[in-house]
């Protein structure tokens, strides 16, 4: 992959032009033209904010669903602490396309989408429990006690579905780069992360947040 960063796009000929003398220079390799991009700053700015625009109405819809389905067990509180775990993933992700130096595309946009649905659906499980744990036991229950129960009943589940779906993404990146396909890699490999990170944030964000929001409220109601 030959990146070349600057202040200014390159127009057609002059890509065609380097094209033509990486193919001369290097005849020996079999260089192939595989795919060729041109990324404007300003290009580059736009679909950053679009992203986050499109990121923000998607946490405030979650916030509205999560709040609506777990309202027995303090709606608001589960969708903000939910849709805090997800920031967390993106932030994840985001950092792994900066390190690796990996364009943002539709890629981008692709993998935070995948992100945000695992993540939510592991912290939807979690939720679950926690809201039929609580039914089951007395309405006293230590908060702290219900939570790490929940967690536990859950992990296992959550646990071999992150096992499982990473290692079907690392046999993806590791014959993506065999072949060469770019493409691919900066697809799956910030996707692994991302996962590793969804599955993190579910487990010890979103849930232990939860508990501590609602103590809070709880120590407010009786001071």
């Amino acid at each position: 992959m030959v990146s070349l960063p600057g202040t200014q796009s390159l127009s057609v000929e002059e890509m065609s032009a380097l094209a033509d003398n990486l193919h001369n220079t290097f005849a020996q390799n079999n260089l192939q033209t595989l795919e060729v991009s041109n990324v404007d700053p300003t290009i580059g700015n736009e679909f950053l904010a679009k992203c986050l625009v499109a990121v923000a109405f998607a946490s405030v819809l979650m916030v509205v669903y999560v709040a609506f389905r777990f309202r027995k067990i303090g709606g608001l509180s589960a969708g903000v602490t939910a849709v805090v775990a997800l920031i967390h993933d993106v932030v994840i992700v985001f950092g792994v396309f900066i390190i690796f130096r990996i364009p943002i595309n539709d890629n981008f946009i692709a993998v935070v989408l995948t992100i945000l649905g695992y993540s939510l659906n592991d912290t939807i499980v979690i939720y679950d429990r926690i809201r039929e744990n609580e039914r089951l036991q007395s309405r006293n229950a230590d908060i702290g006690k219900l939570v790490d129960l929940s967690i536990n009943q859950s992990f296992k589940r959550s646990l071999m579905t992150s096992i499982t779906t990473v290692l079907a993404m690392v046999v993806v990146t590791v014959v993506a780069s065999i072949f060469n396909v770019d493409t691919i890699i900066s697809f799956s490999l910030p996707l692994i992360i991302g996962l590793v990170s969804g599955s993190y944030s579910s487990i010890c964000l979103a849930g232990p947040l939860w508990v501590k929001w609602q103590e809070n409220k709880q120590r407010k109601a009786t001071a």
